[in-house]
């Protein structure tokens, strides 16, 4: 049966066996664009796929209402899955991006001493259980179970990313909750400590004891048989109390905080500030409301969570990455009314304070798509040269989804700025959605553009046709493209060779295979410059554009230029072994062929083999040669860096999971903060003096500025020497540490 036939009777007869079907016969589409895209992140092109896939369930009716005008079902699940995978992408580039800030130098400066241990230790269990179920169930399985971020992801429903986010989260509630009892601990140094002292090994034979003890009690008649079954109907009953608020939702949400926050005992009740209509700005629909019996509640509970969006405004301190995470709470706190918290947030971008404009731009991005009142000062925002929040006022911008109306001030910008032409470039694509006739607006606009007399301009517009238009575009872009890959600038090469790759690729094609049908005859007045671009381009990405290109091009390429040929057979190799993988498809020697074949896929690979365990124990020495061979150069740009240190921990992961009774191949970021929280504690009892030495010791192993998300052995061990030559007491703590994170570490330094 067709596609669309299924999706009818999906949409007609609510038959999910045809849904399932159709998801099956489309699936390998969907995950493996994504794949593609992402760069072979599996979890990220999971997530991708179930996005996809649950907007087609959505938009069934509507797409079959249209479907005697409408493109193939491939096509319109090509380009979702184009548009949901990049956003996926930026938000793991934002994810990544305030984890490496927060990896930097300043780490000496977090403390944990042992005995935090013993302040938390007796009222964690307790802050636990005030927690949602959701947030506990995320730290149970991190920290007390030990399990990974993929297998926490897997057991809660999200992706890997999902879950990392979920447990920051639910770390943050947790440290407010312990804060209310005194312990004032930061979120990073409470993930250390929860880390290394949640979990606690049971004695030796106990579990085989418990289990014949139980089984025998279980067969003997008991009188405690009534209260067993009470047990379970109460947890079935709460099963379904949770089911009501997910189904009440903003109410839901509304109510969370005071119900967490409600001490033992006592009965959790709305908070009602004194003066409920002073948290209302000028205007604002509620603003001087007065108390009635029906709206009393609403508005005090109101009233309240925007008091805490105010508060999260004005947070003394506060984190330095924007949204910081009191923004976060408060304005899910507002759950269906975050749109009430919109005027608040307009409000304060008039304010002189930097940091709290920072915080309202990111505050609107997090309301989403009911900030869209607030596009005109997001825009007005990026208008301002040099302004700091450009960026993340563009965020934002994303988020919400502007309107047809901000397109003009947006390309305005895009004259204006030459230097903020790259971040525009990637995020013009937010004023495209489904519609036909809003993309044919678009894309008139942006070819308004392409006669524009500064090249950056012309070639940022062609690159965005190209994105919207793919083969379509052909006609409009291919001179502006010609240009720009002759142009000694590499941002420009970049985006022209990015730009034809669209084009020549067809939306339908799950491997983006390049055409000389899509490209169209003028194409082949680009030759010179891909030839010029494969022999003499520093950028191995841009060479394997410009070869891809060439190949359609010229069909006699690969048997005239052997070297292009293998490096052609080489990215398709590629291509189809991650698509494999990330099927579930590739056994252990097919896997250990790709670690050998393809290094760029070595995550994907390292990520499959973990997942087997001990049975892939014949991988180890591919893993371990695959480890050895990724050097990180001096001059790598922040997303090869990105790229290597992924690659490295998912081979350091797979290693430790197949074999872990042999020593680690890498410190992980964890391990490494736990390391400097020793340092740090000793050079802030010491002084001035003792910080800086310890600094350039940091700087003999790792480069100041460089990210530390992870360190070989011998980079710790020279880490740990060197400390030892300064401070011998604090040597010895940091050996202590590291031969507990690892039973196996050898050092120089000798206690």
């Amino acid at each position: 049966m067709d596609d669309l036939a299924l999706l009818r009777r999906y949409a007609m007869d609510g038959s999910d066996d045809a849904f399932g079907q159709l998801v099956e016969q489309r699936l390998s589409l969907v995950y493996a664009t994504a794949l593609r895209l992402s760069g072979g992140n599996a979890p990220l092109a999971q997530d991708a796929a179930q996005l996809v896939f649950t907007n087609l369930a959505r938009r069934a009716a509507a797409l079959c209402a249209k479907s005697s005008a409408a493109p193939p079902l491939s096509g319109w699940l090509h380009r979702d899955t184009y548009f949901t995978t990049l956003e996926l992408l930026r938000q793991e580039r934002r994810r990544r991006a305030r984890e490496q800030e927060a990896a930097t130098m300043n780490e000496l400066d977090r403390l944990s001493s042992a005995d935090e241990w013993e302040l938390i230790r007796p009222l964690l269990d307790e802050a636990l259980q005030k927690l949602e179920p959701l947030d506990r169930a995320a730290l149970l399985l991190r920290f007390f179970e030990r399990r990974s971020l993929a297998e926490v992801g897997e057991c809660l429903g999200f992706g890997e990313s999902g879950a990392s986010r979920r447990i920051s989260r639910a770390l943050e509630k947790l440290r407010r909750l312990l804060a209310r009892r005194g312990v004032t601990t930061p979120a990073a140094a409470l993930s250390l400590i929860l880390s290394t002292r949640a979990w606690e090994a049971a004695p030796a034979g106990l579990a085989s004891r418990l289990a014949q003890a139980s089984l025998a009690a279980a067969a003997a008649p008991s009188t405690l048989a009534p209260l067993a079954f009470m047990a379970s109907t109460k947890l079935k009953m709460g099963a379904l109390a949770l089911a009501g608020l997910l189904l009440a939702g903003g109410a839901a949400l509304q109510l969370r905080h005071s119900f967490n926050e409600a001490s033992p005992g006592t009965k959790p009740s709305l908070p009602a500030p004194a003066s409920p209509a002073a948290s209302f700005p000028a205007g604002h629909p509620l603003a001087g409301r007065k108390p009635g019996s029906q709206q009393e509640a609403v508005t005090k509970a109101l009233a309240a969570a925007l008091a805490r969006v105010r508060r999260a405004l004005h947070e003394a301190g506060g984190a330095k990455t924007f949204p910081q995470q009191a923004m976060e709470e408060a304005i899910a706190g507002l759950g269906e009314n975050a749109r009430e918290a919109v005027p608040l947030l307009r409000e304060a971008l008039q304010e002189t304070d930097p940091v709290v404009r920072l915080r309202a731009i990111a505050g609107l991005g997090l309301v989403g798509k009911d900030a869209v009142a607030a596009v005109p000062d997001l825009v007005a925002v990026m208008r301002r040269n040099g302004d700091p929040g450009f960026r993340l006022a563009l965020s934002s911008l994303e988020q919400i989804g502007p309107p047809l109306e901000a397109l003009p001030d947006v390309l305005q910008i895009l004259r204006d700025q030459p230097e903020r032409r790259l971040d525009l470039a990637n995020s013009l694509d937010m004023f495209y959605n489904q519609d036909r006739g809003r993309i044919d607006a678009v894309a008139a606009q942006e070819r308004a553009l392409l006669n524009d007399p500064d090249q950056g301009v012309r070639q940022i517009a062609a690159y965005a046709l190209a994105m919207a238009l793919r083969g379509k575009a052909a006609p409009y872009i291919m001179d502006i493209a010609v240009e720009s890959l002759q142009s000694a600038d590499e941002d420009l090469r970049g985006l022209a060779l990015s730009a034809l790759k669209n084009v020549g690729t067809a939306a339908s094609d799950p491997l983006g295979k390049v055409t000389l049908a899509n490209l169209g005859p003028d194409a082949a007045k680009a030759m010179p410059a891909l030839t010029e671009i494969v022999r003499n381009s520093t950028r191995a990405d841009q060479k394997t554009l410009a070869l891809q290109l060439l190949d359609a091009l010229d069909p006699g390429l690969r048997q005239t230029d052997p070297v292009a040929g293998a490096a052609l057979r080489q990215d398709e190799g590629m291509t189809l072994f991650l698509q494999k993988v990330g099927q579930g498809g590739a056994s252990v020697p097919e896997l250990i062929e790709g670690l050998q074949s393809y290094p760029k896929a070595g995550a994907a690979a390292a990520r499959a083999l973990a997942a087997l365990g001990p049975g892939a124990q014949t991988a180890l020495p591919a893993l371990r040669a695959a480890l050895g061979a990724l050097v990180l150069q001096p001059d790598a740009s922040i997303g090869e860096t990105s790229q290597i240190n992924q690659t490295r921990n998912a081979l350091a992961d797979a290693l430790q999971k197949i074999d872990p009774d042999q020593p680690k191949a890498l410190f992980t970021q964890t391990d490494i903060q736990s390391l400097l929280e020793i340092l740090g504690h000793s050079a802030q009892a010491g002084d001035n003096v003792l910080k800086q030495r310890y600094y350039t010791a940091l700087g003999s192993v790792v480069p100041p500025g460089s990210s530390l998300a992870n360190l070989t052995p011998d980079q710790t061990d020279r880490l740990i020497t060197a400390v030892a030559g300064i401070d011998p007491a604090t040597g010895d703590a940091m050996l202590a540490q590291a031969r507990k994170i690892d039973p196996h570490f050898v050092s120089q330094h000798a206690p």
